[in-house]
């Protein structure tokens, strides 16, 4: 059994901002279950089967990408889509905005657009994101046969 929650951003401000959209506005348009993920399974752990043989193991996964592949990610999460649908177009494309024009801000200590008034190209900006994955492993002990 594995998992993923919630990764971190390399820039401490970037990751701040990142969890309070996750944690705060995105909170109500993820499925009710989605908080089983962002806890590891770990109340799920003492159900699993073939507790005397479990093994739990942490993959560190860092992925160096940029701020537009991360944008990728951001509108593929299904609770992304949810907002898109409850709240409709407009709305969605303004709260993308907001978010991006903050991220940019956190990487690049300016404003949005630069003094020469050209929009900053986030598919330049470079970025971390660690996003542990978490392993349980059991193994079913085969019963000796008897002759």
């Amino acid at each position: 059994v594995w998992t993923y929650a919630l990764g971190t951003l390399d820039n401490p401000i970037a990751d701040a901002i990142y969890h309070e959209f996750h944690h705060v506005l995105l909170f109500p348009y993820w499925d009710a279950k989605r908080w089983l993920a962002d806890d590891y399974y770990q109340s799920l752990v003492p159900l699993l089967p073939y507790q005397s043989t479990l093994r739990q193991y942490t993959i560190e996964n860092r992925t160096e990408t940029t701020l537009g592949q991360f944008f990728g990610f951001i509108e593929s999460l299904s609770a992304c889509q949810t907002y898109r649908k409850q709240n409709g177009e407009q709305v969605y494309h303004d709260m993308l905005a907001k978010l991006r024009q903050k991220l940019i801000q956190s990487y690049t200590k300016t404003k949005f657009q630069n003094n020469h008034d050209e929009t900053i190209d986030f598919d330049s900006i470079k970025m971390t994101v660690s996003n542990p994955i978490r392993l349980y492993l059991m193994e079913k002990l085969q019963m000796k046969k008897f002759h």
